[in-house]
């Protein structure tokens, strides 16, 4: 089972469902020396504003992907990701085109309730499906309904 490294704490709920598929290893310390100690044999590192440097992707040769739970990758070096990737260079290690696409989709998935939708549907509770309103994005900016639209 393929090991995913966390440089600090996510919600219990996604931690849980990363050990669905993976091991996961919770780290203690942001800085580089603990990092490149505790990730050893990991395969992917999950970071918030831990900083990732060429260093540490050099120093755990398993390292196949680094991911952001936030957004901006400014605590990454992009360079060096994209460098150390396949040896192709057909994949980097840094993957931010999904990060964009899995937001794009748990927005859309939140706006529709889709979750509750779904539920609803295949416990046969169609009038509750009613029950729930949904959001329309169009003309929302900013997280703000914009009048007469």
């Amino acid at each position: 089972m393929e090991k995913v490294f966390l440089t600090e704490h996510i919600h219990p709920d996604a931690v849980a469902y990363l050990r669905e598929n993976f091991e996961v290893v919770q780290g203690t310390s942001t800085e580089s020396g603990e990092i490149i100690r505790q990730a050893q044999g990991c395969s992917a590192i999950l970071i918030r504003s831990a900083k990732i440097t060429a260093e540490i992707m050099d120093a755990i040769p398993t390292l196949k992907v680094v991911a952001k739970h936030g957004m901006g990758v400014d605590n990454i070096a992009v360079d060096h990701a994209t460098e150390k990737g396949d040896p192709g260079g057909q994949r980097p290690l840094l993957q931010p085109d999904a990060v964009a696409e899995h937001i794009v989709m748990l927005l859309l998935a939140l706006s529709k309730r889709t979750v509750q939708m779904d539920q609803l549907t295949r416990a046969g509770q169609f009038k509750e499906r009613n029950t729930y309103k949904t959001i329309e994005l169009k003309g929302r900016h900013g997280g703000h309904h914009r009048h007469g639209q």
